[in-house]
């Protein structure tokens, strides 16, 4: 049996309890995958996912500005929770 994957996510600390049961119910259909959220506050959250190797998503209670889709165009911002995530990595349905 292979190892769990570990889905890393950062960002906003208000909404952490959301992401968690988010995560609670992701992993009890995917057990081969953990989340691990940890809340670093939104701006730090979107550092990390500019930085592009650390997290895979963040939550976040502001949306990115023009210049930060043009340094990382491959960005996606879902505008309902603001959970940002790279368009080449790979993608959980926690919603």
């Amino acid at each position: 049996c292979a190892p769990p994957k570990m889905v890393r996510a950062a960002g906003a600390t208000f909404p952490q309890d959301v992401y968690q049961s988010w995560a609670d119910a992701y992993i009890a259909e995917q057990p081969s995958e953990l989340v691990d959220y940890t809340p670093t506050g939104s701006g730090k959250g979107q550092e990390l996912i500019k930085q592009g190797d650390e997290v895979v998503f963040v939550g976040s209670d502001s949306l990115l500005v023009e210049a930060d889709y043009l340094e990382t165009p491959d960005l996606q911002v879902s505008k309902q929770v603001h959970l940002f995530t790279p368009t080449n990595t790979p993608r959980c349905s926690l919603l």
